[in-house]
């Protein structure tokens, strides 16, 4: 336009559109180099994508790390805490039988309540729910592996420590109680001591279920309201009279089979 106008020889308009040119790339240059320059300062800063909690670090400032190589720290999450287990080939058989004679299909899946105790826990306070189920048994151990998510509100749980898992295969039931060490065994058959209205000792024999937080389910045999001796068994006989003091008898009246 200028050399149109007479201003300046066509030489020097074509010398000053070569250094615009070269000026406008040297800028998209820079311009690239900074977008770089900044993508390599956020790759220096790292977010975890999951919280949890931080083990042992893998590097120490002034290693060489490669990307998508170099592991840098192992994040641990902890609120749920996923938790492992195995239950036998005849209880998973049962579950599946229940569940596909009605007609509603395999209860082996997500969804199903689990409560939860470790080492110094009294019974089962922490509660979840399965998250998974193999897809195989382990026929090492005729065993099925489940996974359950449980609240780890507390942060006491941690990996690698062992727990004591139940497995909740229906609602609660009401259901009779004994003390555990209040069933005796002989060749008749499982038996129990009870107090009669007249003050003597009856035996009775009883058909027992499982252990429920230390007390045996007594599937028949017993009725609501009898006395069962719990101690003194040496002095307690069929037919003898004694003289019987009522004691508490902890855990709950609601198991599930």
């Amino acid at each position: 336009m200028l050399h149109a106008k007479g201003v300046g020889s066509r030489d020097e308009v074509v010398q000053l559109e070569l250094e615009r040119d070269e000026a406008t790339a040297s800028l998209k240059g820079a311009r690239a180099t900074y977008e770089l320059a900044r993508l390599d300062l956020e790759s220096t800063r790292l977010t975890a994508p999951i919280p949890g909690r931080v083990g042992d670090l893998q590097v120490a400032p002034g290693n060489r790390v490669v990307a998508g190589d170099t592991v840098l720290a192992t994040i641990t999450s902890l609120d749920p805490m996923g938790v492992a287990f195995d239950i036998d080939e005849h209880t998973a058989l049962t579950l599946l039988r229940e569940r596909c004679g009605d007609g509603s299909g395999s209860s082996l899946g997500p969804g199903r309540p689990v409560l939860m105790g470790l080492a110094d826990d009294v019974g089962f306070p922490r509660r979840g729910q399965v998250e998974s189920v193999d897809t195989q048994f382990d026929a090492g151990t005729a065993s099925l592996r489940w996974r359950a998510a449980v609240s780890n509100s507390d942060g006491l749980l941690m990996p690698g420590l062992f727990a004591r898992v139940r497995l909740t295969t229906s609602a609660p039931r009401p259901a009779l109680l004994v003390r555990g060490g209040a069933t005796r065994k002989d060749g008749q058959g499982d038996h129990v001591f009870v107090v009669n209205d007249r003050g003597l000792v009856e035996r009775r024999l009883v058909r027992l279920g499982g252990m429920h937080d230390g007390l045996r389910e007594v599937k028949s045999g017993l009725k609501e309201g009898d006395w069962v001796i719990v101690a003194g068994f040496d002095t307690a006989k069929a037919g003898t009279a004694v003289k019987s003091e009522k004691v508490p008898m902890p855990g709950s009246a609601l198991v599930s089979p």
